[in-house]
C-alpha cells in the first residue's frame, strides 16, 4: 500500500513536465534543452511569458502545486523522522513492519511507543515483523541480525523454539490465538463437572486447529486421572503422524473421518464445540444450530461481524482470534518471558550458586538452548491456567499452599512438563551418557509417571511451584 502511494505521488510531481514538454517540444517545436528548461523553472514560479499552447497553460499552473506538494511530503517525511528519532531517545519504541491491515491495530495498541518501520530500517528497541515469511527472513538477515536488539518475527511454519537466537522469538497469529482461548476458557470448572473426562469438538482443522491441540494438551491439565477427549472433524493425520507420543498421553486425539452431520449425537453431549476457520464456515454454523437445538458453538471468526449475526440466538461465543493475537501485549508477552526467566535463573540460584539478580538472569537465560528457553516459557505460560484452577478451588494464589495441594500441583507441573517434551519428539530412556537426559537422542529418564520419581525429583517440581506462586499473576486480566 505505502509503496503504491509513494509511485502515485511521485507520477503526479512530474505531471506538469509531461504537459510543458508536449506543449514546448511537440506543439511548439522547440529544442529539447529549452523546452526541459522552461518546464524546470515553472516549478519555481519563473515561468512569465504568456502560454503559447493549452498545454504549457496546464504546465505552467500545476507546476506550483506540485511544487508545493513536494514540500509538504519533504516536511512530512522529516516530522515523521524528528519523532520516530525522539521515541527511540524517550521510550521503549517497538517498530512493526508489514500490511497496513496488521499494523495498523497493531501500532494502536502500541500507542507512543510504536513507529511505523515502511520499507527501511528505522532505529527502536524492540522489530515486530508482520510480513511474509521470505519477507521477514529477507529483512531479518539483512537489516537486524546483527544489532542484538529483541526481534518477533511471524513465521507461521515454525514454532518459537526454532530460533537458536535469544534475541529472536517466531510466533504464528494461530499459536497466540490458541494459548488465550485456553486461558479464557474456564476448563478446570468443565472438567470437574464432568469427572474430569470432557469431549471436545473441533469442526475444522489447518493451523489453529494444529495449535489448540498441541497447547490444550499443555494447558488443560487438572487432575492426574483425567481423560481429556479432542475430538476432530478434518483432517489431522500430517499432525497426528508428526507427533507420534500423543498416543502415550492421559489424554486422546481422535480424528473423524466422517462428515460431522454423521456425528450429531457426540455433537450434541460434548462439552465444548469449537469451529474452526474454514471457508463454509457461516453456513455450516447455520447448519448446526437448525441441526443441533440448544447447542452452544465457540465460533474462531477472522470477521466476527458475519458469525455475531446469528447472536440473537445467544449460543454463538465468537472468538475474533486475529485481532485478539495481535496486539502489543500478545505478541511482546513480557510478563511472560519475564516469569519463565526468573524460574530458569532459580534454577541456576539452587543447583549452580548463581546469585539472582536481573544481569544473571540475562546470563543464564542466553546459556540456554532455544528448546530449553521454551520449556521454560511453557512452564510460565501454564502458571495462568493454574492461578485459574487455584481461584476456582477457593484458594488464593498470595497464601502458602496446603501440603496436598501443593502436591497435587507439583503432580500435574510434571505432567505438563512430560507432555511438553514428548509433543517436541522425546521419549522415556536411560542415557547411555550417564546422565538424566541425552538431547540428540531425545531421551530423558524422567519421562515418566510422578510416583516413579525420586524424592527429590519430586522437590523439584514442588520448589517450581514455590516459585511461580512467588512471583505474581501472570494470567489475563
Amino acid at each position: 500500500m505505502k509503496k503504491n502511494g509513494a509511485v502515485i505521488k511521485a507520477g503526479l510531481l512530474i505531471v506538469p513536465m509531461v504537459f510543458g514538454m508536449i506543449g514546448f517540444a511537440a506543439v511548439e517545436r522547440m529544442p529539447l534543452t529549452d523546452s526541459v528548461f522552461n518546464c524546470v523553472i515553472m516549478y519555481v514560479l519563473n515561468y512569465g511569458d504568456t502560454p503559447p499552447n493549452i498545454f504549457v497553460e496546464l504546465a505552467r499552473w500545476t507546476a506550483p502545486l506540485a511544487t508545493a506538494g513536494g514540500v509538504i511530503l519533504a516536511f512530512t517525511g522529516l516530522r515523521d523522522r524528528i519523532v520516530q528519532q525522539w521515541k527511540y531517545l524517550t521510550v521503549d519504541s517497538v517498530a512493526v513492519y508489514g500490511p497496513e491491515e496488521l499494523t495498523e491495530p497493531l501500532m494502536e495498541t502500541l500507542g507512543k511507543r510504536g513507529i511505523r518501520g515502511g520499507e527501511s530500517y528505522m532505529p527502536a528497541h524492540k522489530y515486530i515483523l508482520l510480513m511474509e515469511d521470505q519477507d521477514n527472513l529477507h529483512f531479518y538477515r539483512e537489516q537486524l541480525r546483527d544489532r542484538k536488539v529483541p526481534v518477533y518475527m511471524k513465521l507461521g511454519a515454525m514454532r518459537g523454539y526454532a530460533s537458536a537466537d535469544p534475541n529472536l522469538k517466531l510466533f504464528s497469529p494461530e499459536e497466540i490465538a490458541a494459548r488465550l482461548f485456553w486461558r479464557k476458557t474456564d476448563m478446570f470448572r468443565i472438567s470437574e463437572a464432568c469427572h474430569y473426562r470432557p469431549r471436545i469438538v473441533l469442526l475444522g482443522f489447518d493451523k489453529m486447529g494444529e495449535e489448540l491441540v498441541y497447547w490444550g494438551l499443555q494447558s488443560n491439565i487438572f487432575h492426574p486421572g483425567q481423560r481429556i477427549e479432542y475430538h476432530v472433524f478434518g483432517d489431522c493425520e500430517r499432525f497426528l503422524c508428526t507427533h507420534p507420543e500423543i498416543r502415550e498421553l492421559e489424554d486422546a486425539v481422535i480424528q473423524h473421518t466422517e462428515p460431522w452431520y454423521e456425528g450429531i449425537s457426540l455433537i450434541t453431549e460434548a462439552e465444548l464445540v469449537l469451529i474452526l476457520p474454514r471457508e463454509d464456515q457461516i453456513s455450516l454454523l447455520a447448519q448446526l444450530i437448525a441441526a443441533v437445538p440448544e447447542r452452544s458453538f465457540h465460533v474462531f471468526s477472522e470477521s466476527p461481524q458475519e458469525a455475531e449475526l446469528f447472536s440473537e440466538a445467544g449460543r454463538i461465543q465468537v472468538f475474533p482470534w486475529c485481532s485478539l493475537a495481535l496486539t502489543a501485549d500478545n505478541i511482546l508477552e513480557e510478563k511472560l518471558f519475564r516469569a519463565a526467566m526468573a524460574i530458569n535463573l532459580r534454577y541456576a540460584h539452587i543447583y549452580s550458586g548463581v546469585e539472582e539478580n536481573q544481569e544473571n538472569s540475562r546470563i543464564e537465560w542466553e546459556k540456554l538452548d532455544s528448546f530449553l528457553r521454551y520449556s521454560n516459557v511453557s512452564a510460565a505460560d501454564y502458571h495462568a491456567i493454574r492461578l485459574r484452577m487455584l481461584e476456582d478451588m477457593g484458594i488464593s494464589a498470595g497464601k502458602e499452599l496446603p501440603a496436598d495441594v501443593l502436591e497435587l500441583l507439583s503432580h500435574l507441573e510434571h505432567m505438563r512438563w512430560c507432555r511438553y517434551h514428548q509433543l517436541n519428539g522425546w521419549i522415556y530412556g536411560e542415557p547411555e551418557n550417564g546422565r538424566s537426559k541425552d538431547p540428540v537422542k531425545r531421551i530423558h529418564r524422567d519421562i515418566r509417571p510422578y510416583e516413579a520419581l525420586t524424592e527429590a525429583d519430586k522437590e523439584k517440581d514442588r520448589e517450581n511451584i514455590r516459585l511461580l506462586m512467588k512471583l505474581g499473576e501472570t494470567k489475563e486480566s
